[in-house]
């Protein structure tokens, strides 16, 4: 058994033992809580190799119970709204009737961008080797606050694009998260189950190529669909994402 930690929490500032949170709420690998099955992670790291984590990835050295508390809602709200209620949404197609995206006229705008805000704001304090490349430098302090505030900013602040893929076929999906550029601007893009979010990282305008779909107050929620079979991550996907949880 392990050693609890006396930490100072990373949100809250207060000190206590540490617990441990996943960063990715577990709710997102899709295991059922009888099952004790693994989740392999696979990286496309120059000089890691793949990784088996229990149940996903957790990290003991950010919160104590009082920080921990906190997300509960926002993690909560998140696996209610995109896992246990989706198909309430609404399937919106093109001219050709294809599938383009989903969407739903009620949810909170404020609850699911701080979700999203949540998760990547963890993945930067974590010390886990698959977040390293999560790095929010100025911003982390910024999102902090907004976190503890509950203050989700307007649609152009540390805008959010969700992405879903289309298939059913896959399961849950993980990769390193990265940070990419949209005409520029800088974003960070982080898989999560069925999901891609991706979260502006930039004081500068939306992408013209994101701003359209992104989550905006008062406005339907839109979540993108994306044949993963045709995207460009699909031929790595298939090396370094995990498509179901395993039994030991």
């Amino acid at each position: 058994m392990s050693k609890s930690l006396i930490i100072t929490c990373k949100l809250t500032g207060e000190m206590g033992k540490g617990v441990k949170s996943h960063i990715i709420p577990r709710s997102f690998y899709e295991i059922e809580p009888q099952e004790n099955g693994s989740i392999e992670l696979m990286t496309n790291k120059k000089g890691e190799y793949n990784k088996r984590a229990p149940i996903g990835i957790y990290d003991q050295d950010i919160f104590i119970e009082k920080g921990e508390k906190l997300f509960d809602k926002l993690d909560s709200f998140g696996a209610e709204l995109l896992i246990n209620n989706f198909d309430s949404f609404k399937e919106i197609n093109d001219s050709n009737n294809s599938l383009i995206a989903w969407s739903i006229q009620d949810y909170s705008y404020q609850t699911i961008k701080l979700f999203v805000l949540s998760v990547i704001w963890r993945a930067h304090t974590s010390k886990q080797s698959f977040f390293s490349r999560v790095d929010l430098g100025i911003h982390a302090d910024k999102i902090k606050s907004m976190l503890l505030d509950s203050n989700p900013g307007d649609e152009n602040q540390y805008s959010v694009n969700i992405v879903r893929w289309k298939s059913n076929d896959f399961g849950a999906m993980f990769m390193d998260p990265a940070r990419v550029r949209f005409d520029e601007i800088n974003y960070y893009q982080l898989y999560c189950g069925r999901y891609v979010f991706y979260i502006k990282i930039d004081k500068r305008e939306s992408s013209k190529k994101l701003k359209k779909t992104q989550l905006t107050d008062g406005q339907d929620f839109l979540v993108v669909a994306r044949d993963l079979e045709e995207s460009k991550e699909f031929s790595a996907m298939r090396k370094i994402a995990i498509l179901k949880s395993k039994q030991q």
